[in-house]
């Protein structure tokens, strides 16, 4: 039997499912083009004066951000992968030359390092090796600054032992997420097949006319039951009916107890009965 042709409104779990995660990226990018902006209160507010540098790369952070959560909207893997990668490196980036520009070590931005390590392994869902690496920039950048500032030992592995922290939970975190995409995505395609078997029944069966068996998809000719039972969670089960019994058993025909007689009292001549299995 064949299946209805696809129609172009259709499309494959696989294929649905990155890009609603491309989508719901999008807006958690967008949001956090807006906290960097406002942010910058926070800076005003410890420096007294504003930093004009810092607000011009802040500026750019937030442009960047925004274009590339209007790539990850369009949900196409060509374009959102891209864009994805651009946030990335860019956020490790600016975050490094902002840090740069608001005092170095003394930045009241160095406590947000480790926050951010942890999440571009996360965000980066579709390339985790990518998020680390930016992470790992980073972090390295921080370090850099630290030993150029001279800032004592224990301040310095105070921030690499938090980011070295936050860069494993970032991957943990990474690790779950795709672990549960690769769930979801098995469910939606067990649910296709089973739709598509749903569809497979309801079409129409090409029966022999004197044999009665059913043409399966691969050209084969087979039983009506054996057909059935591999399409569906149908058995079979066999007795005869009436019209039959008197045919073929005659003498058998009307006795109490007889196939034909307990089959009439519950069904009309000529019906099979199919039972479902639990």
């Amino acid at each position: 039997m064949s299946e209805p042709p696809p129609t172009g409104r259709e499309s494959s779990p696989a294929s649905v499912e990155p890009a609603s995660v491309y989508r719901e990226a999008a807006t958690f990018v967008a949001w956090g083009a807006v906290i960097i902006l406002l942010a910058h209160g926070v800076e005003v507010a410890s420096a007294g004066a504003p930093n004009w540098t810092a607000l011009a790369i802040r500026a750019v952070w937030a442009g960047t951000l925004l274009a590339v959560a209007a790539m990850l909207r369009t949900g196409r893997r060509s374009i959102a992968f891209p864009g994805a990668a651009i946030g990335i490196l860019s956020s490790a980036a600016l975050d490094l030359a902002l840090l740069w520009a608001t005092g170095r070590s003394a930045s009241p931005l160095l406590a947000f390092t480790p926050v951010l390590v942890m999440v571009l392994p996360f965000v980066a869902f579709d390339a985790v090796w990518l998020g680390l690496a930016a992470g790992g920039l980073l972090l390295a950048g921080t370090g850099f600054m630290m030993i150029a500032d001279g800032v004592s030992l224990g301040s310095f592995l105070s921030v690499v032992n938090a980011g070295g922290g936050a860069l494993v939970c970032g991957w943990l975190l990474a690790r779950a997420f795709e672990r549960s995409r690769q769930a979801e995505r098995r469910r939606r395609e067990e649910l296709a097949d089973a739709v598509a078997s749903i569809r497979t029944l309801r079409g129409m069966l090409p029966l022999c006319a004197w044999c009665r068996r059913v043409r399966s998809d691969a050209g084969y000719w087979e039983g009506i039951e054996a057909y059935i039972s591999s399409h569906s969670d149908a058995t079979f089960t066999h007795g005869i009916c009436q019209d039959c019994e008197r045919e073929h058993f005659p003498n058998l025909a009307g006795e109490p107890g007889s196939p034909g007689e307990a089959a009439g009292a519950n069904a009309n001549p000529g019906v099979v009965v199919a039972e479902r299995t639990p």
